[in-house]
Protein backbone atom coordinates (compact mmCIF):
# COMPACT_ATOMS: atom_id res chain seq x y z
CA UNK A 1 0.00 0.00 0.00
CA UNK A 2 1.13 3.65 -0.73
CA UNK A 3 1.46 5.91 2.17
CA UNK A 4 -0.30 9.58 2.65
CA UNK A 5 0.04 12.07 4.92
CA UNK A 6 -2.39 11.33 7.40
CA UNK A 7 -3.82 14.96 7.17
CA UNK A 8 -4.73 14.51 3.42
CA UNK A 9 -5.92 10.96 4.34
CA UNK A 10 -8.60 12.37 6.21
CA UNK A 11 -9.68 15.26 3.88
CA UNK A 12 -9.88 12.74 1.43
CA UNK A 13 -12.38 10.15 3.53
CA UNK A 14 -14.55 13.58 4.20
CA UNK A 15 -14.41 13.62 0.20
CA UNK A 16 -15.69 10.29 0.01
CA UNK A 17 -18.21 11.09 2.39
CA UNK A 18 -19.80 14.14 0.53
CA UNK A 19 -20.29 12.09 -2.83
CA UNK A 20 -22.58 10.20 -0.90
CA UNK A 21 -20.16 6.67 -0.88
CA UNK A 22 -20.74 5.63 2.41
CA UNK A 23 -19.47 2.28 2.39
CA UNK A 24 -16.03 3.29 1.32
CA UNK A 25 -15.83 6.44 3.70
CA UNK A 26 -16.50 3.17 6.37
CA UNK A 27 -13.92 1.42 5.52
CA UNK A 28 -11.24 3.75 5.70
CA UNK A 29 -12.41 5.29 8.91
CA UNK A 30 -11.85 1.78 10.11
CA UNK A 31 -8.36 1.61 8.36
CA UNK A 32 -7.03 4.52 9.94
CA UNK A 33 -8.87 3.76 13.23
CA UNK A 34 -7.16 0.29 13.06
CA UNK A 35 -3.72 2.08 13.27
CA UNK A 36 -4.72 5.07 15.35
CA UNK A 37 -7.48 4.28 17.50
CA UNK A 38 -8.35 7.27 19.21
CA UNK A 39 -7.70 9.40 16.43
CA UNK A 40 -10.47 12.17 16.95
CA UNK A 41 -10.94 13.59 13.50
CA UNK A 42 -11.74 10.33 12.59
CA UNK A 43 -14.04 9.11 14.81
CA UNK A 44 -16.08 12.71 13.91
CA UNK A 45 -16.10 11.42 10.20
CA UNK A 46 -17.40 8.79 11.13
CA UNK A 47 -20.04 9.40 13.24
CA UNK A 48 -21.21 11.54 10.44
CA UNK A 49 -21.03 9.06 7.76
CA UNK A 50 -23.28 6.40 9.81
CA UNK A 51 -25.64 9.95 10.53
CA UNK A 52 -25.75 10.47 6.50
CA UNK A 53 -26.86 6.23 6.08
CA UNK A 54 -29.13 6.71 9.24
CA UNK A 55 -26.89 4.16 11.34
CA UNK A 56 -28.69 5.89 14.27
CA UNK A 57 -27.15 3.42 16.85
CA UNK A 58 -24.04 3.68 15.88
CA UNK A 59 -23.80 7.23 15.23
CA UNK A 60 -25.11 8.12 18.53
CA UNK A 61 -22.12 5.38 19.90
CA UNK A 62 -19.46 7.74 18.08
CA UNK A 63 -20.51 11.39 18.73
CA UNK A 64 -20.57 10.13 22.35
CA UNK A 65 -17.27 9.31 22.42
CA UNK A 66 -16.23 11.94 20.53
CA UNK A 67 -17.96 14.67 23.05
CA UNK A 68 -16.14 12.72 25.75
CA UNK A 69 -13.12 14.42 24.02
CA UNK A 70 -14.06 17.86 22.57
CA UNK A 71 -17.93 18.59 25.00
CA UNK A 72 -18.60 21.44 22.91
CA UNK A 73 -18.08 20.00 19.50
CA UNK A 74 -20.38 21.19 16.94
CA UNK A 75 -20.95 18.61 14.57
CA UNK A 76 -21.26 16.06 17.31
CA UNK A 77 -24.16 18.11 19.16
CA UNK A 78 -26.00 18.58 15.89
CA UNK A 79 -26.04 14.95 15.12
CA UNK A 80 -26.99 14.02 18.53
CA UNK A 81 -30.36 16.07 18.02
CA UNK A 82 -31.11 14.78 14.74
CA UNK A 83 -30.31 11.07 16.57
CA UNK A 84 -32.64 12.10 19.25
CA UNK A 85 -35.22 13.94 17.52
CA UNK A 86 -35.72 10.54 15.47
CA UNK A 87 -36.03 8.64 18.82
CA UNK A 88 -38.78 11.22 19.64
CA UNK A 89 -37.34 12.19 22.48
CA UNK A 90 -37.43 16.43 22.05
CA UNK A 91 -35.96 17.62 25.25
CA UNK A 92 -32.64 15.74 24.80
CA UNK A 93 -32.66 16.87 21.31
CA UNK A 94 -32.91 20.73 22.01
CA UNK A 95 -30.52 20.24 24.89
CA UNK A 96 -27.99 19.06 21.69
CA UNK A 97 -29.06 21.88 19.36
CA UNK A 98 -28.94 24.32 22.04
CA UNK A 99 -25.39 23.62 22.79
CA UNK A 100 -24.53 23.69 18.87
CA UNK A 101 -25.81 27.23 19.05
CA UNK A 102 -24.10 28.31 21.99
CA UNK A 103 -20.76 27.26 19.69
CA UNK A 104 -21.87 29.18 16.55
CA UNK A 105 -24.67 32.13 18.38
CA UNK A 106 -24.89 33.63 14.65
CA UNK A 107 -25.74 30.32 12.38
CA UNK A 108 -28.82 31.07 11.40
CA UNK A 109 -29.55 27.66 10.11
CA UNK A 110 -28.99 26.20 13.96
CA UNK A 111 -31.64 29.10 15.16
CA UNK A 112 -34.05 28.16 12.45
CA UNK A 113 -33.55 24.59 13.45
CA UNK A 114 -33.62 25.30 17.03
CA UNK A 115 -36.77 27.36 16.74
CA UNK A 116 -38.37 24.42 14.94
CA UNK A 117 -37.90 21.58 17.65
CA UNK A 118 -39.17 24.73 20.03
CA UNK A 119 -42.18 24.63 17.85
CA UNK A 120 -42.95 20.89 17.98
CA UNK A 121 -42.44 20.52 21.33
CA UNK A 122 -44.60 23.39 23.11
CA UNK A 123 -46.74 24.02 19.63
CA UNK A 124 -45.97 27.24 18.47
CA UNK A 125 -42.30 28.25 17.49
CA UNK A 126 -40.12 31.19 19.42
CA UNK A 127 -40.12 34.55 17.30
CA UNK A 128 -36.62 34.16 18.45
CA UNK A 129 -33.59 32.12 20.15
CA UNK A 130 -33.13 33.80 23.25
CA UNK A 131 -29.30 33.95 24.55
CA UNK A 132 -28.09 31.20 26.96
CA UNK A 133 -25.55 32.24 30.17
CA UNK A 134 -23.13 30.00 27.87
CA UNK A 135 -23.98 31.51 24.15
CA UNK A 136 -23.05 34.49 26.69
CA UNK A 137 -20.39 33.65 27.65
CA UNK A 138 -18.27 33.05 24.53
CA UNK A 139 -19.35 36.35 22.64
CA UNK A 140 -17.28 37.66 25.90
CA UNK A 141 -14.52 35.41 24.97
CA UNK A 142 -14.78 36.66 21.23
CA UNK A 143 -14.61 40.17 22.35
CA UNK A 144 -11.55 39.53 24.34
CA UNK A 145 -13.68 40.05 28.06
CA UNK A 146 -12.31 37.75 30.06
CA UNK A 147 -14.09 38.48 33.62
CA UNK A 148 -17.08 38.61 32.68
CA UNK A 149 -16.82 35.42 30.46
CA UNK A 150 -15.44 34.01 33.96
CA UNK A 151 -18.68 35.48 36.18
CA UNK A 152 -20.48 34.49 33.18
CA UNK A 153 -19.07 30.79 33.23
CA UNK A 154 -19.11 30.43 37.15
CA UNK A 155 -22.95 31.16 37.28
CA UNK A 156 -23.82 28.97 34.22
CA UNK A 157 -21.61 26.44 36.27
CA UNK A 158 -22.94 26.51 39.78
CA UNK A 159 -26.34 26.23 38.02
CA UNK A 160 -25.42 22.87 36.03
CA UNK A 161 -22.39 21.20 37.12
CA UNK A 162 -22.53 18.56 35.21
CA UNK A 163 -21.53 21.47 31.70
CA UNK A 164 -18.46 20.04 31.15
CA UNK A 165 -18.09 22.13 28.35
CA UNK A 166 -18.23 25.27 30.16
CA UNK A 167 -15.78 24.17 32.48
CA UNK A 168 -13.33 23.70 29.80
CA UNK A 169 -14.07 27.23 28.54
CA UNK A 170 -13.54 28.81 32.35
CA UNK A 171 -10.38 26.97 32.21
CA UNK A 172 -8.91 28.32 29.19
CA UNK A 173 -10.50 31.71 30.50
CA UNK A 174 -8.29 31.67 33.66
CA UNK A 175 -5.22 30.24 31.45
CA UNK A 176 -5.33 33.34 29.16
CA UNK A 177 -6.05 35.49 32.20
CA UNK A 178 -2.12 34.73 34.03
CA UNK A 179 -4.54 32.70 36.45
CA UNK A 180 -2.81 29.09 36.11
CA UNK A 181 -3.28 28.26 39.97
CA UNK A 182 -7.01 28.31 38.92
CA UNK A 183 -6.49 26.86 35.05
CA UNK A 184 -4.79 23.80 36.40
CA UNK A 185 -6.88 23.11 39.16
CA UNK A 186 -10.06 23.36 36.78
CA UNK A 187 -8.53 20.95 34.41
CA UNK A 188 -7.75 18.48 36.81
CA UNK A 189 -11.49 18.14 37.71
CA UNK A 190 -12.03 17.87 34.34
CA UNK A 191 -9.45 15.30 33.73
CA UNK A 192 -10.87 12.92 36.74
CA UNK A 193 -13.61 12.63 35.18
CA UNK A 194 -12.77 12.83 31.03
CA UNK A 195 -9.39 11.29 31.21
CA UNK A 196 -9.02 12.23 27.55
CA UNK A 197 -10.67 15.82 27.53
CA UNK A 198 -8.36 17.24 24.54
CA UNK A 199 -8.63 21.14 25.81
CA UNK A 200 -8.33 19.96 29.15
CA UNK A 201 -5.03 17.71 28.89
CA UNK A 202 -3.69 20.45 26.58
CA UNK A 203 -3.97 22.84 28.93
CA UNK A 204 -2.23 20.61 31.99
CA UNK A 205 0.70 19.82 30.21
CA UNK A 206 1.78 23.35 28.84
CA UNK A 207 0.96 24.38 32.11
CA UNK A 208 2.73 21.51 34.52
CA UNK A 209 5.89 21.54 32.44
CA UNK A 210 6.37 25.42 33.30
CA UNK A 211 6.65 24.21 37.30
CA UNK A 212 8.38 21.57 39.36
CA UNK A 213 5.48 19.02 38.24
CA UNK A 214 7.34 18.28 34.33
CA UNK A 215 6.98 14.87 35.27
CA UNK A 216 3.30 14.96 35.40
CA UNK A 217 2.94 16.91 32.48
CA UNK A 218 4.58 13.92 30.20
CA UNK A 219 1.21 11.68 31.08
CA UNK A 220 -0.62 14.40 29.63
CA UNK A 221 1.40 15.06 26.30
CA UNK A 222 1.15 11.24 25.76
CA UNK A 223 -2.57 11.58 25.47
CA UNK A 224 -2.97 14.24 23.26
CA UNK A 225 -0.35 12.26 21.14
CA UNK A 226 -3.53 9.20 21.31
CA UNK A 227 -5.69 12.05 20.17
CA UNK A 228 -4.16 13.73 17.69
CA UNK A 229 -0.83 11.94 16.54
CA UNK A 230 0.48 15.63 15.20
CA UNK A 231 1.16 16.72 18.35
CA UNK A 232 4.25 14.64 18.88
CA UNK A 233 6.14 16.92 16.54
CA UNK A 234 5.47 20.65 18.30
CA UNK A 235 8.39 22.43 18.97
CA UNK A 236 9.17 26.04 19.16
CA UNK A 237 8.52 26.76 15.30
CA UNK A 238 5.31 24.64 15.40
CA UNK A 239 3.72 25.42 19.09
CA UNK A 240 0.03 23.86 17.76
CA UNK A 241 -0.46 20.84 15.88
CA UNK A 242 -2.14 22.75 12.97
CA UNK A 243 1.27 24.12 12.12
CA UNK A 244 3.36 20.93 11.75
CA UNK A 245 3.38 19.72 8.52
CA UNK A 246 1.55 16.97 6.98
CA UNK A 247 4.29 14.87 6.27
CA UNK A 248 5.32 14.55 9.92
CA UNK A 249 2.46 11.66 10.28
CA UNK A 250 2.80 8.93 7.14
CA UNK A 251 -0.22 6.17 6.99
CA UNK A 252 -0.84 3.49 4.41
CA UNK A 253 -3.81 3.80 2.14
CA UNK A 254 -6.25 1.76 2.07
CA UNK A 255 -7.28 0.44 -1.89
CA UNK A 256 -11.42 -0.56 -1.76
CA UNK A 257 -12.03 -3.15 -3.39
CA UNK A 258 -15.77 -2.73 -2.06
CA UNK A 259 -15.52 -4.92 0.64
CA UNK A 260 -14.60 -4.38 4.83
CA UNK A 261 -11.46 -3.06 5.48
CA UNK A 262 -8.51 -5.12 5.22
CA UNK A 263 -8.04 -7.47 8.11
CA UNK A 264 -11.36 -6.86 9.54
CA UNK A 265 -11.75 -9.66 11.61
CA UNK A 266 -15.61 -11.20 12.03
CA UNK A 267 -16.97 -9.58 15.17
CA UNK A 268 -19.96 -6.59 16.02
CA UNK A 269 -20.15 -3.77 13.19
CA UNK A 270 -20.11 -1.21 16.67
CA UNK A 271 -16.75 -2.77 17.90
CA UNK A 272 -15.28 -2.14 14.07
CA UNK A 273 -15.95 0.40 13.26
CA UNK A 274 -14.25 2.19 16.37
CA UNK A 275 -10.97 -0.13 15.55
CA UNK A 276 -11.71 -3.01 18.53
CA UNK A 277 -11.02 -6.22 18.04
CA UNK A 278 -13.23 -7.93 20.86
CA UNK A 279 -10.72 -11.16 20.65
CA UNK A 280 -7.31 -8.86 20.57
CA UNK A 281 -6.62 -8.04 24.12
CA UNK A 282 -2.94 -6.53 23.17
CA UNK A 283 -4.94 -4.27 21.02
CA UNK A 284 -6.49 -2.02 23.87
CA UNK A 285 -5.37 -3.69 26.67
CA UNK A 286 -9.07 -4.55 28.35
CA UNK A 287 -11.00 -3.86 24.94
CA UNK A 288 -12.92 -0.62 25.47
CA UNK A 289 -10.97 2.21 26.91
CA UNK A 290 -11.78 3.94 30.29
CA UNK A 291 -12.23 7.01 28.52
CA UNK A 292 -15.08 5.71 25.96
CA UNK A 293 -16.67 4.16 28.73
CA UNK A 294 -16.54 6.71 31.41
CA UNK A 295 -17.54 9.34 28.49
CA UNK A 296 -21.10 7.55 28.66
CA UNK A 297 -22.10 7.95 32.22
CA UNK A 298 -20.86 11.47 32.64
CA UNK A 299 -22.32 13.16 29.67
CA UNK A 300 -24.61 15.73 30.82
CA UNK A 301 -28.38 14.46 30.11
CA UNK A 302 -27.13 11.45 28.56
CA UNK A 303 -26.37 9.38 30.96
CA UNK A 304 -30.17 9.54 32.17
CA UNK A 305 -31.30 8.04 28.75
CA UNK A 306 -29.11 5.58 27.77
CA UNK A 307 -28.26 2.95 30.85
CA UNK A 308 -30.22 2.22 34.03
CA UNK A 309 -31.71 -0.74 35.04
CA UNK A 310 -35.54 -0.22 34.20
CA UNK A 311 -38.16 -1.81 35.88
CA UNK A 312 -40.43 -4.32 34.58
CA UNK A 313 -43.92 -3.13 33.67
CA UNK A 314 -45.63 -5.45 36.02
CA UNK A 315 -43.82 -3.72 39.23
CA UNK A 316 -44.89 -0.79 37.61
CA UNK A 317 -48.26 -1.06 38.51
CA UNK A 318 -49.76 -0.20 41.80
CA UNK A 319 -51.37 -3.02 43.82
CA UNK A 320 -54.67 -1.34 43.77
CA UNK A 321 -55.23 -1.78 40.19
CA UNK A 322 -53.42 -4.93 39.98
CA UNK A 323 -56.94 -5.84 42.36
CA UNK A 324 -59.04 -3.84 39.66
CA UNK A 325 -57.70 -6.10 37.37
CA UNK A 326 -55.24 -4.22 35.23
CA UNK A 327 -52.60 -6.09 33.70
CA UNK A 328 -49.17 -5.13 31.82
CA UNK A 329 -49.96 -4.58 27.98
CA UNK A 330 -49.13 -7.41 25.55
CA UNK A 331 -48.89 -5.43 22.50
CA UNK A 332 -51.84 -6.89 20.88
CA UNK A 333 -55.06 -5.64 20.54
CA UNK A 334 -58.29 -7.38 19.45
CA UNK A 335 -60.89 -5.68 17.52
CA UNK A 336 -63.37 -8.16 18.14
CA UNK A 337 -63.09 -8.16 21.98
CA UNK A 338 -64.60 -4.75 23.56
CA UNK A 339 -62.34 -2.51 25.76
CA UNK A 340 -65.78 -2.24 28.17
CA UNK A 341 -67.07 -5.96 29.29
CA UNK A 342 -69.33 -6.49 32.21
CA UNK A 343 -69.42 -9.91 33.55
CA UNK A 344 -72.89 -9.37 35.08
CA UNK A 345 -74.22 -8.08 31.87
CA UNK A 346 -76.86 -10.41 30.45
CA UNK A 347 -77.10 -10.53 26.90
CA UNK A 348 -80.02 -8.68 25.24
CA UNK A 349 -81.79 -11.24 22.43
CA UNK A 350 -81.61 -10.26 19.02
CA UNK A 351 -85.17 -8.61 18.32
CA UNK A 352 -84.37 -6.38 21.40
CA UNK A 353 -80.87 -4.87 19.89
CA UNK A 354 -83.59 -3.37 16.97
CA UNK A 355 -83.91 0.37 17.53
CA UNK A 356 -87.44 1.76 18.74
CA UNK A 357 -89.52 4.25 16.58
CA UNK A 358 -89.50 7.83 18.79
CA UNK A 359 -92.19 10.23 18.97
CA UNK A 360 -91.46 12.63 16.09
CA UNK A 361 -92.45 16.78 16.88
CA UNK A 362 -95.20 18.06 15.10
CA UNK A 363 -93.23 20.93 13.63
CA UNK A 364 -90.79 18.13 11.68
CA UNK A 365 -93.70 16.01 10.63
CA UNK A 366 -95.11 18.97 8.95
CA UNK A 367 -91.43 19.96 7.05
CA UNK A 368 -90.96 16.38 6.11
CA UNK A 369 -91.61 15.18 2.70
CA UNK A 370 -94.52 12.79 2.07
CA UNK A 371 -93.81 9.21 3.25
CA UNK A 372 -90.11 10.13 4.29
CA UNK A 373 -91.57 9.84 7.92
CA UNK A 374 -93.22 6.68 8.26
CA UNK A 375 -95.67 6.60 11.01
CA UNK A 376 -95.18 3.81 13.85
CA UNK A 377 -98.48 1.36 14.46
CA UNK A 378 -100.46 2.67 17.31
CA UNK A 379 -99.68 0.94 20.66
CA UNK A 380 -101.83 -1.45 21.96
CA UNK A 381 -101.92 -0.92 25.71
CA UNK A 382 -103.55 -4.42 26.39
CA UNK A 383 -99.67 -5.28 25.47
CA UNK A 384 -98.29 -3.71 28.84
CA UNK A 385 -98.84 -5.67 31.61
CA UNK A 386 -100.18 -2.82 34.62
CA UNK A 387 -99.82 -3.74 37.86
CA UNK A 388 -102.85 -4.82 38.97
CA UNK A 389 -104.55 -4.30 42.82
CA UNK A 390 -104.54 -7.51 43.89
CA UNK A 391 -103.52 -6.68 47.85
CA UNK A 392 -106.04 -6.56 50.27
CA UNK A 393 -107.53 -2.81 51.81
CA UNK A 394 -105.57 -3.60 55.01
CA UNK A 395 -101.97 -3.90 53.39
CA UNK A 396 -103.06 -0.14 51.28
CA UNK A 397 -101.82 2.33 53.35
CA UNK A 398 -104.93 5.18 54.22
CA UNK A 399 -103.74 7.69 52.40
CA UNK A 400 -104.12 5.90 49.05
CA UNK A 401 -107.33 4.30 50.29
CA UNK A 402 -110.80 5.63 48.24
CA UNK A 403 -112.89 8.31 50.11
CA UNK A 404 -115.21 5.70 51.35
CA UNK A 405 -112.62 3.19 52.13
CA UNK A 406 -111.12 5.47 54.77
CA UNK A 407 -112.11 5.10 58.28
CA UNK A 408 -114.02 7.08 60.14
CA UNK A 409 -112.78 9.59 62.13
CA UNK A 410 -114.29 10.29 66.27
CA UNK A 411 -113.98 14.22 66.40
CA UNK A 412 -113.77 13.22 70.39
CA UNK A 413 -110.61 12.66 69.59
CA UNK A 414 -109.49 15.05 67.84
CA UNK A 415 -107.90 18.71 69.42
CA UNK A 416 -109.92 21.78 69.36
CA UNK A 417 -108.27 23.51 66.50
CA UNK A 418 -109.13 20.61 64.09
CA UNK A 419 -112.49 20.11 64.74
CA UNK A 420 -115.13 20.75 61.84
CA UNK A 421 -116.00 23.83 64.04
CA UNK A 422 -112.48 25.32 64.08
CA UNK A 423 -112.49 26.52 60.39
CA UNK A 424 -115.97 28.40 60.61
CA UNK A 425 -114.93 29.72 64.17
CA UNK A 426 -111.48 30.87 62.49
CA UNK A 427 -113.38 32.72 59.71
CA UNK A 428 -115.97 34.37 62.36
CA UNK A 429 -112.57 35.68 64.01
CA UNK A 430 -111.24 36.81 60.74
CA UNK A 431 -114.66 38.58 59.84
CA UNK A 432 -115.06 40.35 63.79
CA UNK A 433 -111.43 41.92 63.40
CA UNK A 434 -112.39 44.01 60.44
CA UNK A 435 -115.82 45.04 62.17
CA UNK A 436 -116.03 47.77 64.48
CA UNK A 437 -115.48 46.95 68.18
CA UNK A 438 -119.18 47.06 69.25
CA UNK A 439 -119.83 44.26 67.20
CA UNK A 440 -119.72 40.72 68.74
CA UNK A 441 -120.22 37.05 68.02
CA UNK A 442 -123.78 36.28 68.20
CA UNK A 443 -122.80 33.10 69.95
CA UNK A 444 -119.64 32.26 71.83
CA UNK A 445 -120.41 29.22 71.59
CA UNK A 446 -118.97 28.36 68.22
CA UNK A 447 -115.64 29.88 69.25
CA UNK A 448 -113.31 28.25 70.67
CA UNK A 449 -111.98 28.50 73.78
CA UNK A 450 -108.27 29.33 73.09
CA UNK A 451 -109.74 32.10 70.38
CA UNK A 452 -111.93 33.09 73.27
CA UNK A 453 -109.14 33.68 75.78
CA UNK A 454 -106.65 35.28 73.12
CA UNK A 455 -109.75 38.12 72.88
CA UNK A 456 -110.28 38.46 76.82
CA UNK A 457 -106.48 39.24 76.85
CA UNK A 458 -106.62 41.82 74.06
CA UNK A 459 -106.90 45.39 75.11
CA UNK A 460 -109.68 46.89 74.46
CA UNK A 461 -108.65 50.35 73.43
CA UNK A 462 -105.30 51.35 72.26
CA UNK A 463 -105.43 54.22 74.72
CA UNK A 464 -104.38 51.55 77.08
CA UNK A 465 -101.04 51.14 75.76
CA UNK A 466 -98.18 52.02 78.36
CA UNK A 467 -96.80 55.45 77.01
CA UNK A 468 -93.08 56.12 78.10
CA UNK A 469 -92.50 58.07 81.23
CA UNK A 470 -90.79 60.76 79.30
CA UNK A 471 -94.59 61.21 77.36
CA UNK A 472 -96.30 61.16 80.51
CA UNK A 473 -94.55 64.08 81.95
CA UNK A 474 -95.53 66.28 78.91
CA UNK A 475 -98.59 65.16 78.49
CA UNK A 476 -99.31 66.22 82.35
CA UNK A 477 -97.85 69.49 82.27
CA UNK A 478 -100.24 72.37 82.10
CA UNK A 479 -99.90 74.95 79.51
CA UNK A 480 -98.21 78.21 80.25
CA UNK A 481 -100.56 80.77 82.15
CA UNK A 482 -100.32 84.08 80.59
CA UNK A 483 -98.07 85.83 83.34
CA UNK A 484 -95.66 84.03 82.06
CA UNK A 485 -95.67 85.32 78.33
CA UNK A 486 -93.83 88.54 78.03
CA UNK A 487 -95.83 91.55 77.40
CA UNK A 488 -94.47 92.32 73.82
CA UNK A 489 -95.28 88.68 72.70
CA UNK A 490 -98.70 89.13 74.20
CA UNK A 491 -99.42 92.15 72.48
CA UNK A 492 -98.08 91.04 69.18
CA UNK A 493 -100.57 87.82 69.74
CA UNK A 494 -103.57 89.90 70.34
CA UNK A 495 -103.00 92.35 67.36
CA UNK A 496 -102.79 89.31 64.70
CA UNK A 497 -106.10 87.80 65.92
CA UNK A 498 -108.85 88.51 63.94
CA UNK A 499 -111.74 88.87 66.10
CA UNK A 500 -113.88 87.09 63.78
CA UNK A 501 -113.90 85.44 59.79
CA UNK A 502 -116.06 86.94 57.40
CA UNK A 503 -116.97 86.09 54.14
CA UNK A 504 -114.99 88.24 51.42
CA UNK A 505 -116.58 91.14 49.81
CA UNK A 506 -116.12 91.24 46.50
CA UNK A 507 -116.28 87.84 44.93
CA UNK A 508 -116.03 87.40 40.94
CA UNK A 509 -119.54 86.30 39.40
CA UNK A 510 -117.98 83.27 37.80
CA UNK A 511 -117.30 81.60 41.44
CA UNK A 512 -120.46 82.27 42.27
CA UNK A 513 -122.01 80.53 39.05
CA UNK A 514 -119.91 77.94 40.14
CA UNK A 515 -120.98 77.36 43.77
CA UNK A 516 -125.14 78.05 42.77
CA UNK A 517 -124.92 74.86 40.36
CA UNK A 518 -123.10 72.65 42.90
CA UNK A 519 -125.91 73.67 45.46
Amino acid sequence: MAKIPLRVYVKEVEQIIDQKQTEEAIAHCRHILHTYPKHLDTYRLLGKVYLESQRFGNAADIFQRVLSATPDDFISHVGMSIIREDENDLDTAIWHMERAFEAQPYNTAIQSELRRLFGRRDGMEPPKVHLTRGALARMYVKGNLYQQAIAELRAAIAENPQRYDLRVLLAQMYAQSDDPAKAIETCAGIVTKLPYCLAANRILAQLLSKTERAKEAEIYHKRLQELDPYEAYLGPNTPSADQVPAQAVMIEQLIWDGGPAAGAPSQPEWATSIGITLDDSNLLGEGVPDWMSEAESELPSLSSGIGGDTASDDNLIPEWMKEAGWAPSTGEFDENQSAFSFEDEEELPAEASEALAGDIPDWLQQIAPPGAIEQPDEIDDSAFEFPTAAASNEDIPDWLKEPNQVDTIDDSDLPDWLTPAAPIAAGVAAVAAFTSDSEEPETDEEIPDWLQELKGEAPSQAEEEILPDWLQEMSTDSAPEDEEIPDWLQKAVEEETPESITEPADEPGWLGEIIADEA
